[in-house]
C-alpha cells in the first residue's frame, strides 16, 4: 500500500511542486489550499504523514498542527 500524504500550502506553485515531488517519489499525495480543507480530508480520509505551509492565510501552520495534534495524536505533522 502507497503512503499516503497530505500537503497543505496557499501557495498554488508550491503545491503543485511538492505534490508532483512526492508523487514521482512513489507517494500517494492530497493537495489542500488551507488548513480549513485540510481539516476536512483528514476528517474523511487517513492519511500517513501532513506537510503543513507555516504562514497562510485563515488558520496558519501552527494552529493546524495544534488541532491536529488533538484530533489526530497519532499522525505525524
Amino acid at each position: 500500500m502507497d503512503s499516503r500524504l497530505l500537503i497543505v500550502d496557499d501557495d498554488p506553485d508550491m503545491r503543485e511542486t511538492l505534490g508532483g515531488f512526492f508523487a514521482q517519489q512513489g507517494l500517494s499525495c492530497e493537495l489542500a489550499a488551507d488548513a480549513a480543507s485540510a481539516l476536512e480530508l483528514v476528517n474523511r480520509k487517513t492519511f500517513d504523514v501532513v506537510i503543513s505551509d507555516v504562514l497562510m492565510e485563515g488558520m496558519s501552520g501552527l494552529e493546524l498542527l495544534d488541532v491536529l495534534k488533538k484530533s489526530h495524536p497519532a499522525l505525524p505533522v
